[in-house]
């Protein structure tokens, strides 16, 4: 999946992007790739931490990848908190679970979502 702008441009190769995933290894696979494609990558291991992150940062993230399910606050939690607190960021949601299975059919359209396992390519 190419991340996409509202204006379906491809994302520049300045983005900043925060990956919030609990597990370490597929957490660092994932920024590691998106460095060796000349991102702005930071990283964050549940939603909480990304939070944190977001509220500290004096330069706004571009886009989100984000776990939907994670111990502390998941994905979707994290997405809902930043909406009521009027901060708009892209997000794409990633799961090993399929989308149908985490999304009532009315929000699926709404949610970018890559289902695990991915490809550098498919990122």
């Amino acid at each position: 999946m190419i991340l996409r702008s509202e204006k379906s441009q491809v994302a520049p190769r300045s983005a900043r992007i925060l990956v919030v995933e609990d597990e370490d290894d597929l957490r660092t696979l994932i920024c590691d790739t998106l460095i060796s494609h000349d991102f702005q990558v930071e990283s964050a291991e549940n939603g909480e931490v990304a939070l944190s992150n977001i509220e500290k940062s004096s330069v706004p993230f571009d886009f989100i990848i984000t776990d939907v399910r994670m111990p502390v606050m998941t994905g979707s939690a994290l997405k809902r908190e930043l909406d009521r607190r009027g901060i708009r960021v892209k997000v794409l949601f990633m799961s090993g679970y399929s989308q149908e299975a985490l999304f009532d059919p009315a929000e699926q359209e709404e949610h970018a979502f890559i289902e695990k396992p991915f490809t550098g390519t498919d990122l």
